[in-house]
């Protein structure tokens, strides 16, 4: 099974920093921490953040009061310091299209020569009146904004693996959450708090993209900015539609606006009729411990932290979306290398050293070693005594709670009857673990489930049997086995047979 190395996704916007870690179990993602903390007030100024020592410090607490187990983050910038749009030009080799882009970038972003940071992909290739063409997706910041992010969390002692556009971010998240086939044309409408952004897939490829500068604020209140995006979104809906055949028309429309963003959903809803709208929960298709993160937690940072969740799946989502953004600058990359070469060369010497000075240590350590040795054995012996005696003990216990026909628990009835009727009911995405007769017609019943459907399919299973009454079930962990994520469980139950 493929390893991933974990990452926390760092969503620093003017209200909270959310902190998102996620772990991939084979093609599912389970919730392993997740944090917020409220933005020093006047940390931003045109989506640069101005004071770094003091959102550093707010970083700093959410990491030490959640106990993220990594200090490796990823993190996005976003508003009119970051621009993305999708160009067309002639098919090249690599090399030539990079030197295209880096000329033509002037034409279609405004930034000065020396502030700016370049990202581009390459979408698909089609013809057009007999010439090969490609749709590039182009994203620039300035790298003035990429470095105040790049500051504020090298002071807070925190690698910053990876710099993302917001508004891809949870376009990755909301793709994830899609089943892994997609067919037909799909539009998503993405508010990440200071804009929002709307995009056309047909299948996994990215057709249209456009974003607009509506906050948060604008959305909630009644100025007519939620006019204004629907307006847009009418527009992005009318020009795809007219560039494109019947058969390639909208299929679904899929809104993320976040907590404030219902006025919006509403308008959506009511401008579209004739295309199906859902809205998007962002830990809908993550796992999570209902005990550790429970729903009067969850209804409460739902919504808002899309952007935090897309961020943690960077590097280990399912290979679904065509592109993945880094606006870290070059020297930051360079720096991390310079850095890497470091502690390889360190690496390095230390084994030189050992490989020079090694031998006279040896040497030198030999009669030190006999005498160790000769206690060493000395002790194991005495812990193999104490072990032996221990196993004798704990082979006495389970022997007592795993036989129901002990002295200790007086029954009357052969319990054949009882492990045939548990081989019927329990399914096959469950296992137990142990039985306990824990009273003269009380049998408990632990084992370890797929998921939580699994469990309840037991119990309800056993209640319905006429073997069992009173069927309670009771606390529930997540834990590992067979190499995945498991839920461990304990059932306890009346048995007529053993009354």
């Amino acid at each position: 099974m493929l390893e991933y190395d974990p990452v926390v996704g760092v969503d620093i916007a003017p209200d909270y920093i959310r902190a998102t870690q996620l772990e991939r179990v084979g093609g599912e993602y389970y919730l392993r921490n997740i944090g917020m903390v409220e933005t020093p007030p006047d940390s931003f100024e045109g989506g640069m953040i101005v004071r770094p020592t003091a959102v550093a410090e707010a970083l700093r607490e959410l990491f030490r009061e959640r106990r993220f187990e990594t200090k490796k983050v990823v993190t996005a910038v976003r508003g009119k310091g970051v621009v993305s749009r999708i160009i067309t030009l002639p098919s090249m080799p690599q090399e030539r299209l990079r030197r295209l882009i880096e000329n033509e970038v002037n034409r279609y972003i405004v930034f000065s020569e020396d502030d700016k940071v370049v990202y581009y992909h390459p979408i698909e290739e089609f013809d057009e009146h007999d010439r090969r063409k490609v749709n590039i997706m182009l994203v620039v910041a300035r790298k003035s904004l990429c470095m105040s992010f790049c500051e504020t969390f090298k002071r807070a002692n925190l690698e910053l693996t990876g710099i993302d556009f917001g508004m891809f971010g949870i376009m990755r998240e909301l793709r994830n959450s899609m089943p892994y086939s997609l067919t037909g044309n799909t539009m998503s409408v993405i508010s990440d708090g200071q804009s929002v952004s709307m995009n056309i897939f047909s299948g996994d490829t990215l057709k249209f993209t456009r974003t607009t500068n509506v906050g948060k604020e604008d959305l909630a209140g009644g100025n007519g900015q939620v006019d204004r995006v629907v307006g847009e979104m009418l527009l992005a809906l009318n020009y795809y539609q007219t560039e494109h055949p019947q058969g390639d028309m909208i299929q679904k429309l899929v809104v993320s606006a976040g907590a404030t963003g219902d006025k919006l959903v509403a308008a959506v809803r009511e401008s579209v009729d004739e295309i199906p709208v859902e809205t998007h929960s962002p830990f809908a298709n993550i796992r999570l411990n209902v005990e550790d993160f429970p729903a009067s937690v969850m209804e409460r940072v739902d919504s808002d932290f899309a952007a935090s969740v897309g961020l943690a799946l960077h590097g280990q989502e399912l290979d679904i979306l065509p592109f993945q953004v880094d606006l870290l600058p070059s020297e930051v990359h360079h720096g991390k290398m310079i850095a890497s070469q470091l502690k390889t060369f360190v690496r390095w010497a230390l084994v030189a050293l050992i490989v020079v000075f090694g031998p006279y240590v040896y040497l030198k350590e030999s009669q030190q070693k006999a005498l160790n040795n000769r206690i060493a054995t000395l002790t194991a012996e005495q812990e193999e005594l104490t072990g032996l005696m221990s196993r004798q003990a704990t082979s006495r216990e389970q022997q007592r709670k795993l036989n129901p026909l002990s002295t200790e628990t007086p029954v009357a009835a052969n319990l054949s009857p009882l492990f045939e009727e548990v081989k019927t009911v329990i399914p096959k995405t469950a296992q137990l673990t142990a039985m306990r007769v824990v009273a003269p017609n009380v049998v408990e019943f632990e084992g370890i489930a797929e998921d939580n459907p699994s469990i309840f399919y037991f119990k309800s299973s056993l209640a319905s049997s006429e073997m069992f009454e009173e069927v309670e079930l009771g606390p529930r962990s997540m834990t590992r086995a067979h190499g995945r994520g498991m839920v461990g469980f304990v059932i306890r139950c009346r048995h007529r047979g053993l009354m």
